[in-house]
């Protein structure tokens, strides 16, 4: 627990250029943690203790990112969900800290991972580590002012709405919850990414209402379900002082 602290203190005091790739390896090399307390641990130290504290040393300076990045792809690959669900975590905290420039060529096999679990997983807590990783993507790729990544960021958008096109035509009361989840991932990222969920999806979503003699009970819950997270979302960008949503971005969809 000490080291791992210490090792934050080097990267925030001292230049490390000529030794990052050596701070990494000897920091990483614990990674996932693998750590079960002894029965007359006189400190209290749980595993979470220890992966907390990794996971800090890891997000502390965008100079690991051309080394941790990789790293963290290898272990999504895992079989072990506890290894998979560390990495997504992970992820999460470092994208606060990694330039979006690193993280260019991991996004698309990213989305297709959060995609599959949060559409075929059986693990409540893999699939929340997944959504929460896909909203920091979101995040780290929009608050870049490289043409690149916005032209990455802009790709990624369009990916997901593309890949959550379940929302009408299916019948799969799960699949149609599991699309609503990750839009609901990428609207809480930014206010752009959220204008743009809504922007289109909106519009499908009262189209259904429309036709809501013909939906199924199940079918009604899930379609609320949404438009409710939505604006939960809507309300983190949109909100007055007095935590009231201005509905002024949605006047159109309400109007209708």
């Amino acid at each position: 627990m000490l080291v791992f602290d210490l090792v934050r203190v080097i990267v925030r005091n001292f230049s490390i250029d000529l030794f990052v790739e050596d701070l990494f390896e000897v920091t990483s090399c614990y990674f996932p943690v693998d750590f079960t307390p002894p029965s007359d641990d006189p400190y209290g130290i749980k595993k979470e203790d220890l992966v907390a504290r990794l996971r800090n040393c890891l997000a502390a300076t965008n100079q690991f990112a051309p080394f941790c990045l990789p790293l963290l792809m290898e272990k999504l690959s895992s079989d072990i969900i506890d290894a998979k669900i560390d990495s997504l975590l992970t992820l999460s905290a470092c994208l606060d800290v990694y330039h979006s420039t690193y993280v260019l060529e991991h996004v698309m096999p990213l989305w297709r991972d959060i995609k599959r679990v949060v559409f075929y997983s059986s693990s409540t807590e893999l699939e929340e580590a997944s959504l929460l990783a896909l909203t920091s993507i979101v995040r780290n790729l929009s608050d870049s002012i490289e043409e690149n990544v916005q032209e990455k960021y802009e790709e990624l958008l369009e990916t997901v709405l593309k890949d959550c096109n379940h929302l009408t035509g299916s019948n799969d009361v799960k699949l149609i919850k599991s699309c609503g989840r990750i839009l609901h991932a990428v609207a809480l990222s930014t206010e752009s990414a959220c204008q743009k969920i809504i922007d289109s999806i909106f519009p499908l979503l009262f189209e259904q209402f429309k036709e809501m003699d013909v939906l199924e009970v199940a079918h009604r819950k899930i379609f609320i379900f949404i438009i409710t997270g939505l604006l939960k979302a809507a309300k983190i960008f949109y909100a007055d002082p007095s935590g009231k949503i201005n509905f002024a971005p949605f006047y159109y969809f309400f109007s209708c």
